[in-house]
């Protein structure tokens, strides 16, 4: 495939531009110097220099540049236009980026205290009050705000997911390039990167998107390493391992503990195949995760203990037992219980009262799960057919192991214990029946599907079996694609409305009265000030019936009396 090196070579270098976009802006925050333009030039102009100076073929370099501009230009272009609905992106992560891009400086101000001072926001009807954004994991956040300083468009700091689609299918692309054909590699990359996960949330400001995507590089790259004779690291792997460690500690708190996880079991193989300790990417991975914590991650890791005395403060009791039962619609089914009916249930914002109603036959759906298709469903959030996927992954596992055929290798043993270790935290991590929690869980059909290619060529039944699974794997994933193309529809109508909007208010003097569906949805705002609209905010209490709606009936608005 002459194409593969250009994939993965121009993945690679969007990892580290990413990477290196979020560290100079920690850096910068601790010199106090707050968002701006030259964070996202800077590490853009040093990889392309450096790269270009130390690789031999350089026309060929000068291609892969090309790609990762290109796609970081269509990715921004794309998320631009389409405009986040979810009660997450509005309530606090547009809110965290917009005041970061105005100035906010983490390391030494709250937030609120700089909302204050700054009057970022004029209105804020009682929001979140900080907490989240105050004191959580703000790698996106960064990211975010130095795209929204250069573009002045508050929706276009989301592209961060889709960037992590392309990082991922270019790490899995090299991996599985090795093992299969080209075509079975393409397929197997896609599935990856494209997880439900990502199809759902991938036009929103939601995390787990790009957590999916983080989390499956992390692994996929761990199995390559184990799967080399030498089990060696080279430079390229050293440094993509340290930017994947620092985006999953710095995605979510939850994140961190699979993070350690995947470590603490890569280290434990790789010194079982050298039958001694691994002592030196042992202490390689544990100085990655202490900067990527207690350095790149200050704030929140440092500041919360520094602040409230405890580094997962706002983040210790937050799924209480109450709550979750009540999503979920089943009383007396604890989490163990909520997360093994999740793997065989409709797809469905929960709600049901039996464990009957959770549950389907598998491979098959109703019209209810089509419409269901949202950024965070409760039950079932892996897809309509992820539940008849999960059963011929595990067929195929037994089959492998049955006839110990030759793919029992050390990368097997790997990814196969990282599964069984990971069932057994979802088994008693709280939340875990919400997919969305644990993207990664996906690569078991990713995984199955890898398996069953190795049987291809022996009976006609598995060369069926393939090409099902192939059919299953991407017709899952097409409900997201229905909505997806509503809400590039719903963007176009709320960009047109936004801009005749600022066009009375520059040349009428208008001033609108604007009020949102829910107060807190405060990161609305600065939807509006990207357009330069004058406004006095409302609450929805006071919305009478003369108001109109726009973003997706979001945004409630009408002409100030004169």
């Amino acid at each position: 495939m002459k194409y593969k090196n250009h994939i993965v070579n121009s993945a690679r270098l969007l990892l580290f531009f990413v990477t290196g976009v979020v560290n100079i802006t920690v850096i910068g925050l601790f010199l106090g110097i707050t968002v701006n333009a030259a964070w996202f030039l800077i590490p853009a102009i040093t990889i392309g220099w450096v790269g270009y100076f130390y690789t031999e073929k350089k026309s060929g370099y000068l291609i892969d540049i090309a790609i990762c501009a290109i796609y970081i230009f269509f990715c921004i272009l794309i998320s631009a236009n389409v405009y986040d609905s979810s009660w997450d992106g509005n309530s606090y992560h547009k809110f965290a980026a917009g005041l970061l891009k105005e100035g906010w400086n983490p390391v030494y101000m709250n937030s609120d205290d700089f909302n204050i001072a700054s009057l970022s926001l004029k209105n804020d009807n009682g929001g979140m009050g900080g907490i989240w954004e105050e004191s959580y994991p703000k790698a996106t956040w960064y990211f975010a705000s130095v795209v929204y300083k250069i573009t002045g468009n508050i929706e276009a700091g989301k592209c961060y997911t889709l960037l992590f689609v392309f990082i991922t299918f270019g790490i899995c692309m090299n991996f599985f390039s090795k093992k299969r054909s080209g075509k079975q590699a393409v397929l197997l990359s896609i599935v990856a990167a494209l997880n439900p996960i990502v199809c759902a949330q991938f036009q929103s400001f939601y995390l787990d998107g790009a957590v999916s995507c983080v989390l499956t590089s992390l692994i996929i790259l761990f199995i390559e390493i184990i799967d080399n004779r030498q089990s060696e690291i080279n430079k390229t792997q050293y440094l993509q391992l340290f930017s994947l460690i620092f985006w999953g500690c710095n995605l979510k708190f939850s994140v961190l503990v699979f993070v350690i996880t995947f470590c603490f079991l890569f280290c434990v193989l790789n010194s079982w195949k050298r039958k001694k300790l691994d002592r030196k990417n042992l202490l390689i991975l544990l100085t990655d995760g202490i900067l990527a914590v207690f350095v790149f991650g200050f704030a929140p890791y440092v500041t919360n203990v520094i602040r409230h005395g405890n580094m997962f403060y706002s983040f210790n009791g937050i799924f209480s037992e109450e709550s979750m039962q009540a999503e979920f619609g089943i009383e007396g089914l604890n989490g163990a219980g909520r997360f093994l009916v999740s793997l065989f249930s409709r797809m469905s914002q929960g709600g049901y009262e039996s464990v009957s109603e959770f549950l389907k036959i598998p491979f098959t759906f109703s019209i209810e799960e089509l419409l269901c298709a949202d950024v965070d469903e409760r039950a079932g959030g892996f897809g309509i057919f992820f539940s008849g996927m999960l059963l011929i992954a595990f067929f195929i596992l037994l089959t492998v192991i049955w006839k110990k055929n030759k793919e029992l290798s050390w990368a097997f043993r790997f990814a196969f214990l990282l599964m069984v270790v990971s069932i057994i935290e979802f088994l008693f991590l709280p939340q875990t029946s919400q997919f969305r929690y644990i993207p990664h869980m996906y690569l078991c059909i990713v995984f199955g599907a890898y398996l069953l290619m190795g049987q291809k060529d022996k009976k006609v039944f598995y060369k069926g079996l393939n090409v099902l699974c192939g059919i299953l794997m991407m017709a899952n994933i097409l409900p997201w694609g229905v909505h997806s193309v509503k809400r590039i529809n719903q963007g176009v109508y709320t960009t047109a409305i936004f801009k005749g909007m600022a066009q009375s208010c520059e040349w009428n003097d208008t001033v609108y009265e604007i009020a949102f569906v829910r107060d807190e949805f405060v990161g609305m705002n600065y939807n509006l000030k990207d357009f330069d609209i004058v406004y006095v905010g409302k609450s929805i209490s006071e919305v009478g019936q003369e108001f109109r709606r726009t973003y997706s009936d979001m945004l409630y608005y009408k002409s100030q009396e004169p």
